[in-house]
């Protein structure tokens, strides 16, 4: 159970960077590309912050990923535990900075919070469907195992 939880973690993780990376790759932000137009708007300020708040979560969870491929090569390294907070404290800050920059662009530049509560609510049923869907049991293998005393 353990290991699929973690190889569930690094396919979310290779998708969600994905998306963060597309999402900062492309123009159709509510003011354009973030790099380019948005920065010219009355807004500069705000962009900048966002962009540098989507690079530091971009770059937390790169770190995170990394750190679970390796913990799926090693049998004993995710029980460290100084893997288990290095892992924590880069996966929340990472998720802190995308959060708080997806809610700067929304309060600032956006204003679309009935589309971002969407949002917000979509992702957090989809993953309550995948949760439910690893932890259930049919996909889920038990193992029992029997001691005989001779």
């Amino acid at each position: 159970m353990i290991i699929e939880l973690r190889r569930l973690a690094i396919v979310l993780l290779s998708v969600s960077i994905s998306l963060i990376i597309c999402g900062l790759a492309t123009s159709h932000w509510g003011c354009g590309s973030l790099f380019e137009t948005c920065q010219r708007s009355d807004y500069k300020v705000a962009v900048i912050a966002v962009i540098a708040l989507l690079l530091v979560g971009i770059t937390c969870l790169g770190i995170v990923f990394i750190l679970d491929l390796v913990s799926l090569c090693s049998t004993d390294i995710h029980t460290h535990s100084g893997y288990v907070t290095t892992r924590f404290v880069f996966l929340y800050v990472g998720a802190v900075a995308l959060v708080v920059a997806v809610l700067v662009f929304t309060g600032t530049v956006g204003h679309a919070w009935s589309y971002f509560v969407t949002t917000v609510g979509c992702v957090l049923a989809t993953q309550v469907a995948i949760l439910a869907a690893v932890s259930s049991r049919c996909v889920t293998v038990h193992h029992h195992h029997r001691r005989v005393r001779t």
